[in-house]
């Protein structure tokens, strides 16, 4: 008997995880006598991942406690063994996975948490071990979060928390934002953050890597990460390409789609459909752009809830918030370039003054995507975009 223990857990990609390695595991959501239940009932062999919020109820139940658990005051892995119940904590593992890919600094920096439950404790522990210079904790509790001043003085604010506290008007001077979900893959908290021009992370490499140190803890096996982080992707997020017209989206997105198994759209093509397969030149120059931008706005809004597709956008859908925020919910978003005069401009209406065009859509480019390629030979861009999806 293995799984994740908690509460509201629908979310949870675990058991994703986890079965796609052929290892047999459930979701339980359930109340906290049913909790005590299960890790009462455990037999020899079994281990479960504990969530919200019954950290320290399992930890409560424990025989024997790894040190971390011990100075975090509370347990995510538990393993029965020898009729003896092991208490872990891999989440402070886990927070050395998100800075280190991440590459954010921790010694001499000021941090700020949102939230005070358990996580909180042991991202607290994890930066105070990792020499930072000041941390505080802001939440409901402490009446310091929703009564929130001006701040001014930090590097970083992590979110702890189930929801997406808007703090980012309230932070000035911040350079990263955290947040420790991951479902969806860019929450209104990271989203807001990429708006402040902001370094954002999200929780998806934390839950990858405990997963690996779990199985290797509980049953002594391997787990594939990056095979195991390809499939997840192909089954719930998107990867999405921008950029300007005529630098290769279409033709890359098609690559990407043969090569990944995965959906392919363009968001031209859907506009095209709609109008009955006119071409999107021949849209723009009988309707104009204000109605060809109001159809682009009404496709993308279909495209809010799908998974597992590689999504081309037009050049200048991102220009829209409510395209971007739709764009990148869920999604990894590369942002393909190359010099301005190897641009395709053939029966492309717009893309009559190359100059003006780009340095009026660069700013929304730079705050959407999550990573910049210049695109000189197709071949080389699909590799990377697919190096730094399974990174």
């Amino acid at each position: 008997m293995n799984g994740l223990i908690g509460q509201n857990i629908g979310y949870s990609l675990s058991k994703q995880i986890y079965n796609e390695n052929l290892i047999p595991y459930e979701i339980y959501d359930v109340d906290e006598k049913n909790a005590k239940d299960l890790i009462l009932s455990m037999s020899d062999g079994d281990f479960f991942n504990i969530t919200t919020p019954y950290k320290k109820l399992a930890l409560s139940l424990c025989d024997s406690l790894d040190n971390t658990a011990k100075s975090v005051d509370n347990v995510n892995l538990i393993i029965k063994k020898d009729e003896i119940i092991y208490g872990m904590n891999t989440d402070y593992f886990g927070l050395q996975e998100i800075f280190s890919k991440n590459q954010i600094d921790i010694f001499d920096k000021n941090f700020a948490i949102l939230g005070d439950g358990a996580v909180s404790n042991t991202v607290y522990q994890f930066l105070k071990d990792n020499k930072a210079k000041n941390i505080e904790i802001f939440s409901r509790k402490k009446g310091n979060l929703q009564n929130l001043k001006k701040q001014t003085d930090f590097y970083c604010v992590i979110n702890a928390t189930s929801i997406s506290p808007n703090i980012f008007d309230k932070f000035e001077n911040l350079n990263v934002a955290v947040d420790l979900r991951y479902s969806p893959l860019n929450s209104d908290f990271l989203i807001n953050a990429k708006e402040k021009n902001l370094k954002v992370a999200n929780g998806l490499d934390m839950l990858l890597s405990q997963a690996k140190l779990n199985v290797n803890l509980a049953l002594k096996k391997n787990l594939d990460l990056q095979n195991t982080k390809l499939k997840i992707i192909r089954n719930n997020f998107n990867i999405v390409l921008v950029g300007m017209p005529g630098v290769g989206k279409t033709k890359i997105g098609e690559i990407l789609s043969k090569k990944l198994e995965m959906n392919f759209i363009d968001t031209d093509k859907l506009i095209e459909n709609k109008m009955k397969d006119q071409k999107t030149y021949e849209i723009i120059k009988t309707y104009g752009e204000r109605v060809f931008r109001e159809i682009e706005r009404e496709q993308i809004k279909n495209l809010e809830f799908v998974k597992g597709c590689i999504i081309s956008s037009g050049g200048g859908a991102v220009c829209d918030e409510q395209n971007r925020k739709i764009l990148r919910k869920n999604a990894y978003v590369f942002y393909l370039h190359r010099e301005l005069e190897k641009l395709e401009t053939l029966n492309r209406p717009l893309s009559k003054n190359l100059e003006n065009l780009f340095e009026s859509r660069k700013p929304f480019y730079d705050i959407v995507c999550d990573e910049k390629i210049f695109n000189e030979r197709i071949e080389d861009t699909v590799e990377k975009i697919i190096s730094l999806v399974i990174k």
